[in-house]
């Protein structure tokens, strides 16, 4: 389906902020989160991701420029807005959930454990031309076929000139997967012996130099 989304003011066509948060996971009493990192915001300008987790996020910010995408991210999924417009604008906020757990005393008695949380808030104008919405798994491959650099959303590092060779290590590991082995231990450990015979002649230079220090 094709949703269509109009606001207007006394007939004059205004851009429709689309809201994602707060938060980006379920959680329940009997299993939490797992991950290195839970909901973050993040987006892109410029070819460039940015992530802020919610613990340093302001309280309300913002800003209006060439935005690719932006939303909420944790380490296996994203939620994100892709604004088809030169211009759009990007506003984000924190809000305070209780945990909603409650647990039962030795008396049998209920009692709440209601102690606050912040979740991030992430909203997106959307422009006369429209938006795409991606929700899902951060699948690389996936991410890079879909275009609108939404494989920036898959963190390799946090340095510039890092990140390419990470890539193209993990795109190595994913051939390995894909067409010799077909299990991904038996491609790491695959991926492992390639890289130590492609580095054995630097490693055998810096041990021949200690040796002889």
């Amino acid at each position: 389906r094709d949703p269509q989304v109009d606001v207007a003011d006394r007939g004059r066509r205004l851009d429709a902020p689309l809201t994602v948060g707060p938060g980006f996971a379920v959680e329940t009493p009997t299993k939490k989160h797992s991950g290195y990192y839970e909901s973050q915001a993040v987006w892109n300008v410029a070819g460039k991701a940015t992530r802020v987790k919610y613990g340093k996020l302001d309280d309300a910010g913002g800003f209006e420029g060439r935005i690719q995408w932006g939303g909420l991210e944790d380490q296996y999924f994203a939620g994100l807005v892709i604004p088809l417009a030169e211009s759009a604008e990007l506003r984000w906020s924190t809000i305070e959930l209780g945990s909603g757990v409650r647990a039962e005393t030795a008396d049998n008695a209920e009692e709440d454990d209601e102690e606050p949380e912040s979740k991030p808030v992430v909203a997106l104008s959307v422009p006369v031309e429209g938006a795409q919405l991606y929700f899902g798994p951060k699948r690389y491959t996936l991410l890079v076929e879909l275009g609108h650099q939404l494989d920036r959303v898959v963190w390799f590092s946090s340095f510039d000139w890092l990140r390419p060779i990470v890539e193209y290590l993990f795109l190595g590991l994913v051939w390995l997967h894909d067409h010799v082995t077909r299990d991904w231990g038996a491609a790491i450990v695959l991926a492992t012996v390639l890289l130590r015979l492609v580095l054995f002649p630097v490693n055998q230079y810096s041990m021949v130099s200690m040796t002889k220090t």
